[in-house]
């Protein structure tokens, strides 16, 4: 079987108790659908394996590794972090983000969503630090060690396909004290469709140090991306993230893109 194969495997549900109830339509994110039996989805290019009990169809994810496109043309940029070690930005976005419950739209002060110059998107109120634990904050950790960011870009709200999402583009250093600039090129999106939401990264190019890799509540690590935490992204590859509405149940789909 080749790495990029998929295939899913059905199983016959077991008898319910109430026979009577059985496909009889309900109601899922607003609207109605009949359930049916539940299916096993076996992805081996995103290395997830999981359940799909009857969510609503995504079409977004594809599989595949897509260019970024590091243009800041028309973009907004940070100048909070412009250069710096060990700071922060707040990332203003006119659109509905969740995450673990509590939803960061329009936040350009705290709390709200910020980008840490130490490669984290932060939730909450914004912090410099640099080696980040479970507890410093709810946040996403996309290769956290002491980096410095040289721009850091976002763009204004787009819609496509009923899908909202901004762009971000990240220029930074592998690490604060080497001097070359640049060393890491990323194109980050953020995106809620009406059945799900994404954190897509393309990578250009990536630096040498691996740093942290993973997703905390502000409790505990979720530890989202398995093996990728010490086998992180090649030059040109890409990845996404995706969670539910209320950004829960956050899962990796490594060697994919949004397809947007």
């Amino acid at each position: 079987m080749s790495r990029n194969q998929n295939f899913t495997i059905s199983f016959v549900p077991y008898q319910t108790q109430r026979p009577e109830l059985e496909n009889q339509p309900v109601v899922m994110n607003n609207a109605p659908y009949t359930p049916q039996k539940p299916v096993w989805h076996i992805n081996q290019t995103a290395l997830q394996i999981g359940r799909d009990l009857n969510l609503p169809p995504d079409n977004l994810i594809v599989s595949g590794n897509a260019p970024a496109n590091m243009s800041i043309a028309g973009m907004t940029t940070m100048t909070g972090v412009t250069g710096i070690d060990d700071g922060f930005g707040y990332i203003p976005i006119n659109m509905d983000f969740f995450f673990f419950g509590n939803n960061y739209r329009n936040s350009s002060n705290a709390p709200g969503l910020y980008w840490n110059t130490n490669n984290v998107f932060g939730f909450g109120t914004g912090n410099n630090t640099i080696s980040w634990t479970a507890t410093t904050g709810q946040g996403i950790l996309l290769g956290n060690t002491d980096r410095r960011t040289n721009n850091f870009s976002y763009s204004p709200v787009s819609n496509l396909s009923n899908t909202n999402y901004i762009n971000t583009v990240l220029y930074a250093q592998n690490l604060y004290n080497d001097g070359i600039q640049s060393t890491i090129q990323w194109q980050m999106r953020l995106l809620r469709s009406p059945s799900f939401q994404y954190v897509e990264v393309r990578m250009s190019t990536v630096g040498a140090t691996q740093g942290q890799w993973n997703i905390t509540n502000g409790t505990t690590f979720q530890n989202t991306f398995g093996s990728f935490a010490t086998n992180a992204g090649q030059k040109g590859s890409s990845f996404v993230l995706r969670s539910d509405l209320n950004g829960f149940n956050w899962s990796l789909f490594y060697g994919t893109y949004i397809n947007l």
